[in-house]
């Protein structure tokens, strides 16, 4: 029984850090999802990784717009990072810290 004890803790109100961080580990890898949007997708329905993928040809690779896109890309992603980092931290915390 001893076991459970923490589960009612853990299941208490609900707190903006608790599901910051698990949120936006998730909005991350679906961002990212490269695999499954390239065999989904078809030219009018790319995502924008899978966009930035068709500047890479067999002979050479076009850096300059493929740089331009990959920044354009993590601009949402550092946004957020930026705009709930309070959350995500004291989240992080909470899950390390033993009641």
């Amino acid at each position: 029984m001893h076991q459970y004890r923490n589960l009612p803790p853990c299941s208490g109100a609900p707190d903006p850090a608790r599901h910051s961080h698990g949120g936006h580990i998730v909005f991350i890898f679906s961002w990212n999802d490269f695999k499954m949007a390239l065999i989904l997708s078809n030219s009018q329905t790319r995502t924008l990784p899978v966009a930035v993928f068709n500047f890479v040809h067999e002979a050479s690779l076009e850096w300059g717009p493929m740089m331009a896109y990959a920044t354009i890309i993590t601009l949402p992603v550092m946004l957020l990072t930026l705009v709930i980092q309070r959350h995500i931290v004291s989240g992080l915390t909470m899950g390390g810290v033993k009641a």
